[in-house]
């Protein structure tokens, strides 16, 4: 009885252990699935969002600031996924024969199971088995659903994000703060159309554009083009809008266009202030009441407008 108690004691002893592994095997919780996870996520983002978003940004701006920039952070992104990934395999590694050597234990007492505290402990043990087993696998549930989640959300963004691309009309009205619609503007129809103050700019240039139409895009405006004869490859024009006495708005809207450049041209940022100083890290804070106040200015007077065109290089 006691060589039975004595190797009972040891084979309990090897199935604790097995057991304890089979808790500490990868999966042992959903935060290592999502943490091994991320860098595949990661480079999704890198290789799908990033681009769209960057392509919507340049095609809807115009400004090609972020292009350059992604040009730099996307393959630091799928160089730091990479090394992520191998980072984490670590802790991924599973020993495939664990549950045939815990099983092969299991049986090695089978025979003593006639004995009512055996037969308890097995019991026991079975049923911690099987709750880890099935924690496993609502662990591995769960993060299929996030990571489906994050596929669903990446494929709904990519596709209405290339919708919006394809008919993305720069010569538009648009909003994304729902000003053009408190305007009651129509996509199609110019914000503005207005004549020239006088068509002669300065010797050997005169505007040959008979009425300048101008769209309404948030917080600037697009010109539609602009012709301009006896203009050279490399001079630079500005456009402003003004009162029959050549005075400007009260906010300055001006466009600066090249003529090789004459076509959707965007205006300066009106209200708008510029934050980020000398530094990179420039971007625009904009005032949507005087943005609103301003186009509600430009309709009301919109006959009394006319524009001027300037040479400044």
């Amino acid at each position: 009885m006691n060589s039975n108690k004595t190797y009972f004691q040891q084979i309990s002893l090897q199935m604790e252990n097995l057991l304890k592994n089979y808790k500490n095997q990868y999966p042992r919780n959903l935060g290592a699935l999502v943490r091994n996870g991320f860098p595949l996520m990661m480079l999704v983002v890198a290789a799908i969002v990033l681009p769209i978003t960057t392509a919507f940004y340049t095609a809807t701006s115009g400004d090609f600031m972020l292009f350059i920039a992604m040009i730099f952070i996307i393959p630091v992104l799928f160089v730091f996924s990479i090394v992520l990934m191998g980072v984490n395999k670590k802790e991924k590694v599973i020993d495939k024969d664990l549950t045939n050597k815990i099983s092969a234990v299991k049986n090695s007492v089978e025979p003593y199971k006639d004995y009512s505290d055996i037969a308890k402990y097995l019991d026991g043990y079975n049923n911690q088995l099987a709750e880890t087993e099935k924690q496993k696998k609502q662990f591995k549930a769960k993060y299929r659903t996030i990571f489906l989640v994050f596929l669903l959300l990446v494929t709904l963004y990519s596709v209405e994000r290339f919708w919006w691309i394809k008919h993305f009309d720069s010569c538009t009205n648009h909003s994304f703060s729902g000003t053009t619609e408190i305007l009651g503007l129509e996509k199609d129809v110019p914000f503005l159309t207005l004549s020239p103050l006088k068509t002669d700019i300065c010797s050997g240039y005169k505007v040959t554009t008979d009425q300048a139409e101008i769209f309404f895009q948030d917080d600037w405006l697009v010109l539609r083009e602009m012709d301009i004869s006896g203009a050279k490859e490399g001079d630079v024009f500005r456009l402003i809008i003004c009162d029959k006495a050549g005075n400007p708005t009260p906010i300055c809207v001006k466009f600066v266009f090249k003529v090789s450049e004459n076509k959707a041209v965007n205006s300066n940022h009106i209200c708008s202030k510029l934050v980020g100083g000398d530094t990179d890290d420039k971007s625009y804070i904009t005032n949507d009441f005087k943005i609103l106040e301003l186009a509600r200015y430009l309709i009301a007077n919109k006959d009394d407008l006319r524009f001027l065109v300037e040479k400044i290089r």
